[in-house]
């Protein structure tokens, strides 16, 4: 990466996201919800030893809470070397490397998270990032992606908030750049409020209130209404078979 991403990355956390940097405790227990809620059921099928790279691993969060599910098999990837090295000191395996130099040389994996990951890319780097996560998925394996969703309510706050965002999805297109290497089954979720607790049902029930409404508009603006609106959305990419470049 020679561009203007590497001296952003660089001091990225530390010069705009310093609040990551160490996260609280109360903090992690409402991440890992959020994980158990939204990722868990994702990969419900796998065994707890598959083999699962987490690119654009940060700190390692998400590697953490999978291990404290029972996953033992797990590996991490990050530009960051200040999210590297907090990583580290909490014994995780991870490494500082770009992602297509990491890919490059990598074993393949049974499932490979790729979460707030793909929307730091140029379009005309993403065919090639793509077909090379695509070819360090095992046959059955996933891919789980996290990204700004160009369709939701307020797109344009997450679109234009970080300058290291260069192309942003909505369903459709992503469901474009994934079919096109490969990948043989996609399905995508909202992320949106958990209902785990009274705050949550009430902050899940407006959210189904407030769809409601602006499909209402949608509906009378365009004859159709949106299925994903959330901030961001998820998506799991499965490869059932073998590309033919791959036989």
């Amino acid at each position: 990466m020679t561009d203007f991403r590497k001296d952003l990355y660089e001091r990225y956390h530390s010069t705009f996201k310093k609040h990551y940097l160490k996260i609280s405790e109360k903090s992690k227990k409402s991440e890992y919800a959020y994980y158990r809620s939204k990722f868990l059921p994702l990969i419900s099928g796998y065994n707890t030893n598959a083999s699962i790279l987490d690119l654009g691993c940060g700190q390692g969060l998400l590697m953490e809470f999978l291990i404290k599910s029972g996953y033992t098999n797990l590996q991490g990837v990050d530009i960051s070397e200040e999210q590297i090295a907090i990583a580290k000191e909490s014994g995780l395996s991870v490494t500082v490397a770009d992602a297509f130099a990491f890919l490059n040389g990598s074993k393949k994996f049974d499932i490979i998270f790729a979460l707030d990951f793909v929307e730091h890319f140029h379009k005309d780097e993403l065919i090639r990032l793509t077909e090379s996560m695509y070819k360090h998925i095992s046959p059955g394996g996933c891919l789980v992606i996290r990204t700004p969703n160009g369709n939701g309510i307020y797109a344009n706050k997450i679109i234009y908030g970080d300058l290291t965002h260069l192309t942003i999805f909505n369903h459709s297109s992503l469901t474009q750049l994934l079919s096109i290497v490969g990948f043989d089954k996609i399905d995508f979720y909202e992320t949106g409020p958990i209902p785990k607790n009274l705050k949550g049902v009430s902050g899940f029930i407006l959210w189904k209130i407030i769809r409601l409404m602006f499909n209402v508009f949608r509906l009378v603006e365009v004859g159709q209404t949106e299925k994903y609106l959330t901030r961001d959305f998820i998506c799991r990419a499965t490869k059932l078979n073998l590309h033919p470049n791959e036989l």
